[in-house]
């Protein structure tokens, strides 16, 4: 049985304390606007900036730079970014688009942040999750249904290949905080065990931290 997605992606400038604790992606710690010019973030990963230090005949003669092994941070003015994934609700559910039941905290986001109205939904749970994390069709990256209904055929191997980058890994290369809560649903389900592998897992693709389960219909 198929599962139609609403999905809801909100971009915003700041986040207020009472909605953070559900933001699934952070901005670091800004850089100087004279080191963000350096950086060429149009290809991942960045490459280090060049050593602006001296090299002497001696240490006394010597000027030290850790600027190649300093941590990548984001650019001053980045947003926060906050995804929502929700099975089975439609807009006629939520109160930003007009709908009937009451929903503030999603309310006050979306007024914050933008609204998309033309996501192709694939009505499947793993297929949207991977669209949406990889902006890509769900069948160039193995997810023609969910993952345990993988066949071993090209377009449905039930695992997103490394090619195929999520947002999560981007942000993170560009200097982000990046952490995923509840239900993942993009592993392959051989893998749900505390054996592993581990590199189809959410710290695998792009998330730092995580919190929640691996399959679907899980208590």
């Amino acid at each position: 049985m198929g599962s139609r997605f609403f999905i809801f992606l909100a971009v915003t400038m700041s986040v207020t304390s009472d909605v953070s604790s559900l933001a699934v992606s952070a901005r670091g710690t800004p850089a100087p606007q004279q080191e963000e010019a350096q950086l060429d973030r149009t290809v991942l990963p960045l490459l280090a900036p060049e050593f602006k230090g001296k090299i002497g005949a001696n240490y006394k003669e010597s000027t030290p730079d850790f600027s190649p092994a300093l941590p990548v941070t984001a650019p001053s003015d980045a947003p926060n970014i906050l995804v929502i994934v929700l099975d089975d609700v439609g807009y006629g559910h939520l109160g930003c688009y007009g709908g009937p039941i009451q929903t503030p905290k999603i309310d006050q986001l979306a007024a914050r942040g933008l609204r998309n109205n033309d996501f192709h939904t694939t009505a499947l749970r793993s297929p949207s999750r991977g669209v949406l994390l990889t902006g890509r069709n769900h069948h160039a990256i193995g997810l023609a249904a969910i993952t345990e209904a993988a066949t071993g055929f090209p377009g449905n191997f039930g695992s997103i290949p490394k090619s195929a980058g999520t947002i999560a890994e981007t942000l993170k290369q560009n200097g982000y905080n990046t952490s995923a809560i509840g239900k993942w649903h993009l592993a392959p389900y051989t893998a749900y065990t505390a054996a592993g592998p581990f590199d189809r897992w959410p710290l695998g693709m792009g998330f730092e931290k995580y919190y929640g389960f691996l399959g679907g219909e899980t208590d």
